[in-house]
């Protein structure tokens, strides 16, 4: 054993394992309920540097009084409720920094993510298009709903110019690109559920070659020739499709877009990136 493995032994010993004697478990906590546990894990790492966030939007009616104006900004629960904003926090900077990558985790937290992320990296992704060498903090927009059609109608472009300071007041965290997702309206997917299809048939018939083949090097009197018989080949591609991954290239059709919610946000200064139907904002300033 070395001198610096023999020291990390007895630093872990005596200061990172010591209170494991004591508690169960220790972390510190904070009033707006999170936690931070002291043995911090991968888990944990990603819940904190891929953060899911609720912002209640409300407001306060144009003849209200001032005193009730003030009483309503003391108390927001007293004020007119407008709408939710949801969405995630990507800190891609703390993660590239921490060695972590940004696809991996943003897949393991949810499909969503994962699309989004690959959307962006593809064919060089957004990024590279723009120039943009170092990591930036991302604010992916699941959703903005509001409590009625008049509240969408009036403020759904203040809402949006405003969303990284929005972001700001609420997480200290200024992002620096924002991503939203437009939901398709109703069209025929016939042809994605066919694509599906054969390609959970192809996979299905790769793991039934692979198992055989393994059989047959271990035990070479089974089925010799099995290898010279024909099969569907999987592609990369087909695979993703299989595991509900972005398949590159893969978007719903023009004629599906929501012009509603899309002319908002290209007014807002979002741009589409290629074919993806993922909108990007980034801020040069």
């Amino acid at each position: 054993m070395t001198n610096e493995q023999l020291f990390t032994e007895e630093f872990e010993e005596e200061y990172g394992y010591k209170y494991s004697k004591t508690f169960q478990e220790v972390y510190t906590y904070c009033k707006a309920g999170s936690r931070h546990f002291l043995t911090e894990t991968r888990n944990n790492f990603e819940e904190n540097c891929i953060k899911h966030i609720k912002i209640k939007i409300y407001g306060i009616p144009y003849d209200a009084d001032d005193a009730t104006a003030d009483e309503m900004t003391t108390y927001p629960g007293k004020a007119i409720k407008v709408g939710t904003i949801e969405g995630y926090l990507i800190l891609a900077k703390i993660i590239e920094k921490r060695g972590y990558n940004l696809y991996d985790l943003c897949d393991e937290k949810s499909s969503e993510l994962e699309f989004i992320i690959s959307a962006l990296c593809e064919s060089g992704g957004v990024m590279k298009a723009n120039n943009i060498t170092e990591p930036i903090d991302i604010f992916y927009l699941h959703e903005i709903s509001f409590e009625n059609k008049e509240f969408e109608d009036q403020l759904y472009h203040d809402i949006l110019s405003s969303m990284q300071d929005i972001v700001m007041s609420h997480t200290n965290v200024y992002p620096e690109m924002l991503v939203y997702y437009p939901a398709p309206l109703p069209y025929d997917n016939r042809l994605d559920q066919i694509q599906r299809a054969i390609a959970t048939e192809a996979a299905g018939q790769t793991i039934e070659y692979s198992l055989k083949t393994d059989a047959i090097r271990s035990d070479p009197t089974i089925d010799s020739d099995y290898e010279d018989e024909e099969r569907l080949a999987i592609t990369e591609d087909q695979i993703n499709m299989v595991l509900g991954n972005r398949v590159q290239g893969q978007t719903y059709p023009e004629e599906a877009k929501n012009m509603a919610i899309w002319n908002e946000f290209e007014f807002a200064g979002f741009d589409e990136w290629k074919n993806t139907r993922v909108l990007y904002y980034i801020d040069e300033g």
